[in-house]
């Protein structure tokens, strides 16, 4: 099986504007910081998720973390940019998404407004902001908490209605310099040879176990049955794929067999 590359691969798109996933921010002029944060849903899943946020002169790296799988976006947000990627487990990158955004389209930020209230985040005084991204009556409310310097350190989606929706909660903020390779994505993405090479080692065929499987199906199916025979010919395993396709009317039971 090859790595699977997403249709999106390498294409500059237009899509929406400051994507929710970046900070938001008022002002170019944020500093360098990093910030572990609680990402809770409260109607949907996963229920909590771990993020991270690392910045530098205005580029962010964000890694969001639930079980095993780690979506990781890279982008600026106020050049409408933003790079998406996912990893699971010990796999390497599976796909990866750019796009270059036009800030005049929907769920782009058209408006920021203080709300007149503060927070307290960790120990983080912050003012919170409500973000205008859609016109649309029954649109989600967003809000977005800024620290003195500029720093996002919460966020939270109202439906409507004032339910919430979810909120991001500061865990911890350090002010301290990021090198530019922190916040870039790796180089290996560019390359078109890794995105050639298999994900990752499977086991040789004579590995595999045998098994014996059934489908059932309640209309017209057209099935490719595939039986894989081995033998042991002068100590030289050998393979033989023999494929039948058949179509059969009404339930189908059939059986897909490997012989040793």
């Amino acid at each position: 099986m090859k790595r699977r590359i997403a249709t999106s691969l390498l294409v500059l798109a237009a899509g929406a504007g400051n994507a929710s996933e970046l900070p938001f921010a008022a002002t170019r002029n944020v500093p360098d910081y990093t910030a572990s944060m609680i990402v809770r849903n409260m109607s949907g899943e996963p229920k909590e998720m771990l993020r991270s946020v690392v910045h530098h002169k205005g580029w962010t790296r964000v890694e969001s973390v639930n079980g095993n799988h780690t979506a990781i976006s890279y982008g600026n947000y106020f050049d409408n940019t933003v790079l998406r990627t996912t990893r699971t487990g010990n796999e390497d990158f599976a796909w990866i998404s750019i796009e270059k955004t036009d800030r005049s389209l929907d769920l782009s930020v058209k408006q920021a407004k203080e709300t007149g209230e503060t927070d307290n985040q960790a120990g983080e005084a912050c003012k919170w902001w409500q973000l205008i991204r859609t016109k649309e009556e029954m649109a989600p409310l967003w809000f977005s908490c800024l620290s003195a310097d500029g720093i996002e350190v919460s966020q939270k989606v109202l439906f409507r209605v004032g339910k919430p929706m979810s909120d991001t909660q500061l865990v911890r903020l350090d002010r301290t310099a990021v090198a530019e390779s922190e916040i870039s994505p790796p180089k290996r993405l560019f390359d078109p040879w890794f995105w050639l090479k298999p994900l990752r080692d499977y086991p040789a065929p004579e590995a595999l176990v045998d098994f014996e499987a059934r489908m059932v199906g309640g209309q017209d199916i057209e099935a490719l049955s595939l039986a894989i025979r081995r033998a042991s010919r002068k100590g030289r395993n050998s393979e033989t794929y023999d494929l039948e396709r058949t179509r059969k009317p009404g339930n189908l039971d059939h059986i897909l067999q490997r012989h040793a």
